[in-house]
């Protein structure tokens, strides 16, 4: 019986590939709130690289603050900085 040969990556020829996109609100009956961003992607390029190299967050600076729980990569290697 032969063995089937691995399929090929679809998106081998994409820079970015996001593997998980999560979005998550909460507001609570005073009317304040929060809300949480997860993105985990695959970056495949250098100018992907370069591109997320700085990350915009859009924000209200007179009624919203930002605060970056945490921001991890994951090397090919197994790396992680």
């Amino acid at each position: 019986m032969a063995v089937p040969a691995a399929a090929a990556d679809p998106y081998a020829g994409e820079s970015i590939v996001i593997l998980r996109s999560e979005m998550i609100y909460a507001v609570t009956t005073d009317g304040t709130g929060w809300r949480q961003r997860t993105l985990a992607v695959k970056v495949q390029s250098k100018a992907a690289v370069r591109q997320l190299g700085v990350i915009a967050i859009p924000f209200a600076g007179a009624s919203e603050r930002v605060e970056i729980q945490y921001a991890r990569v994951r090397r090919a290697d197994g790396a992680q900085v």
